[in-house]
C-alpha cells in the first residue's frame, strides 16, 4: 500500500469515526442508552452472520429503526465518500431504501457496501462504549 492510499484510508477512518460520534452523541440524553449500547454491541455480529440486507430488513421492521436510519442509512446512502456514484440518488436514508438497494446491486457492490457497514458499526460500537460505559459493560 502506498503512502497516499494509507493516508486516504486513515482519512476515511477518521471521517467514519467523526460521523458515528456525531450521530451517537445525539442519543446521549435519551433514556434508551442501555438498549442502544446493546444494539451497537450486537450489530457487527449480526452483520457477519446474516448479511447487510437481513440486518437492514430487521431494522426497517422496527428493531432500532431510528438508529439504522440515522447511522447506517445516512452513512451508506448519502455520506460515505467511498460509495459516491453507486448510491441511489433519491435522497432517502431509510432502512427500507437500503434493503431495496441491497437487493438490486451486484455482488461486488454488495460486498463493498457490507464491508463499509461493518467498518462503521465496529467504530460505532467503540464510541457507544465510551459514551455509555455502564451500559456497554
Amino acid at each position: 500500500m502506498s503512502g497516499r492510499e494509507s493516508k486516504n484510508r486513515q482519512d476515511l477512518k477518521q471521517e467514519r469515526m467523526r460521523f458515528a460520534y456525531q450521530v451517537l452523541s445525539g442519543y446521549v440524553k435519551k433514556t434508551r442508552e442501555k438498549e442502544l449500547a446493546a444494539a451497537l454491541k450486537s450489530l457487527p455480529i449480526s452483520l457477519r452472520q446474516n448479511g447487510l440486507a437481513t440486518v437492514a430488513a430487521r431494522m426497517a421492521a422496527g428493531e432500532n429503526q431510528d438508529l439504522g436510519d440515522n447511522l447506517l442509512g445516512r452513512w451508506l446512502l448519502q455520506e460515505c465518500p467511498v460509495l459516491q456514484g453507486v448510491q441511489p440518488q433519491n435522497g432517502s436514508t431509510s432502512m427500507k431504501t437500503l434493503v431495496g438497494w441491497c437487493l438490486d446491486m451486484d455482488r461486488g457492490t454488495y460486498q463493498a457496501v457490507q464491508n463499509e457497514a461493518m467498518l462503521l458499526l465496529e467504530q460505532a460500537k467503540l464510541i457507544g462504549a465510551a459514551l455509555w460505559p455502564k451500559e456497554a459493560a
